[in-house]
């Protein structure tokens, strides 16, 4: 299969299929929300990391109705710590020579990311 053949492979029926029987994964916010109190507890900031997605995926989601959502659960994980979003309108995620495929990055971009997301902690 080739890069572009995969790449709509990536999107096709099986994505939207996954997008279809999404369910809003109250469990796992519940136990995030236990580990972001344990965190503020001991005076530890929680930080979540969300890595970018090529502009297809977007519009996957906007397809399937799910952009809303998507903004939610960004908002859910804003209220237990700090969100580092990568998942944004952009040069980075606009351009396919960044991705191996429509979720996944490649690996220059991973340490761009890296040295980004250093720059953003500070140290101890």
């Amino acid at each position: 299969m080739s890069r572009e053949e995969f790449w709509r492979y990536q999107l096709g029926p099986g994505a939207e299929l996954l997008c279809r029987r999404r369910a809003r994964p109250v469990v796992l916010h519940s136990k995030l929300a236990d580990v972001a109190r344990r965190c503020r507890e001991r005076g530890i900031e929680l930080v979540f990391v969300v890595p970018p997605a090529h502009a297809d995926v977007r519009a996957l989601l906007a397809s399937e109705g799910l952009t809303d959502d998507y903004a939610a659960a960004r908002a859910e994980l804003a209220q237990l710590g700090r969100v580092l979003d990568w998942d944004v309108p952009g040069p980075l995620t606009d351009d396919a020579a960044n991705f191996d495929d429509p979720f996944h990055f490649k690996p220059e971009v991973a340490r761009q990311l890296v040295r980004e997301l250093a720059a953003v902690i500070p140290e101890r």
